[in-house]
């Protein structure tokens, strides 16, 4: 005996108007969420393309403030027959800065500063630069500073490092709006470590 199947009526039908509202909403859900997630998506590569233009020129800048550091006090040949440096320090055996002069700006006595406003001067002008930030266009500007004494100075041992600090701060400027300061860092030149108390 042979079986008829019969086929269900509700397979003839297709869907329900239910399911057909179960899926439009969930697929509408579905788009929304894929959406919310390309906004923030786009949104966070702008922010970090805004960072990364902000730190590469702070840290263009700061490369050029450390090689004028690192060679500020030295020979920068070893050519040990010079003299003196282009800031009228004289160069002991190995190339290092020594003599009078040397030891005045270790101290920062009389009219003789110290290595922090040497460096200050030697560090060229920074040409200010523009950044979009969420659309907006801001202004990095740096200052630099060297303080009198460091911030610890009533600790022992900074009785003679007076000035031997540059202080470099860099803001972010957009009309009367100023974050300040959006990064700050400090130098001790590297002569300071061959002064001798």
């Amino acid at each position: 005996m042979k079986r008829i199947h019969k086929r269900s009526r509700r397979s003839q039908l297709g869907f329900s108007l239910v399911e057909i509202l179960v899926a439009a909403i969930l697929t509408v859900l579905l788009a929304q969420a894929t959406a919310a997630a390309l906004r923030i998506s786009v949104q966070t590569q702008n922010r970090a393309s805004t960072e990364n233009s902000f730190e590469n020129a702070i840290v263009a800048d700061l490369e050029q403030v450390r090689a004028i550091n690192r060679n500020l006090c030295r020979n920068p040949n070893f050519d040990r027959t010079a003299t003196t440096s282009p800031n009228n320090l004289s160069y002991g055996a190995f190339g290092d800065c020594a003599g009078t002069i040397f030891q005045e700006r270790c101290r920062a006595t009389g009219t003789t500063p110290g290595f922090g406003n040497l460096l200050q001067a030697q560090v060229p002008n920074f040409t200010s630069q523009t950044v979009i930030v969420n659309g907006q266009t801001w202004t990095i500007s740096r200052q630099t500073l060297v303080p009198d004494r460091p911030l610890n100075s009533g600790d022992a041992g900074y009785a003679e490092s007076s000035q031997s600090v540059l202080k470099v701060r860099y803001d972010l400027t957009r009309g009367s709006t100023t974050i300040a300061p959006a990064f700050v860092t400090e130098f001790v030149p590297d002569a300071v470590g061959s002064c001798q108390g």
